[in-house]
């Protein structure tokens, strides 16, 4: 599924952001005033925490409102948080993205009603390819289920 990144790049979600890799993925939109700015500041946290880990995980946020969440305004956001490189910001058409959010057992596609939920998928041949987060935890609960996934051998 086409996706554009916070530059304005195609992607492939799966392909190009998921695929063979540990990832973390939260539901967003930029003009959300309650839980969004939390879920941001939990993931810039765990990127933070995870210190010379964190180019080993993927972080993605998808926008759940591709009217008006466009690459501009997912760069100033991610900007607002001080992510790095390995947070991927994306959106795109709106039969797209609530197909993929569906398809991650996100509840809604509707910014007015969407939960906090964080995704975990390791696709590196983990036991434990897919686990469901409160993206309101506290980062370190995100952060130490990372390093879990980290430490065990890939198959």
């Amino acid at each position: 599924m086409p996706v554009l990144d916070q530059s304005g790049r195609t992607r492939h979600f799966h392909r190009d952001l998921v695929q063979g890799r540990l990832a973390a993925i939260n539901f967003i939109f930029t003009r959300c005033t309650t839980i969004c700015p939390l879920l941001g500041t939990r993931f810039a946290q765990v990127q933070r925490q995870l210190g010379g880990d964190a180019d080993r995980v993927a972080l993605i946020s998808v926008s759940i409102d591709p009217a008006n969440d466009t690459p501009q305004e997912l760069a100033r956001w991610s900007r607002a948080f001080g992510a790095a490189a390995g947070w991927d910001l994306v959106t795109g058409a709106r039969a797209d993205i609530d197909r993929l959010a569906r398809s991650l057992g996100a509840s809604a596609a509707d910014p007015a009603s969407h939960a906090p939920l964080v995704v975990l998928i390791d696709e590196r041949g983990s036991p434990r390819p897919w686990r469901r987060f409160d993206g309101l935890a506290d980062a370190e609960v995100l952060t130490a289920a990372l390093r879990e996934a980290l430490a065990r051998p890939v198959e």
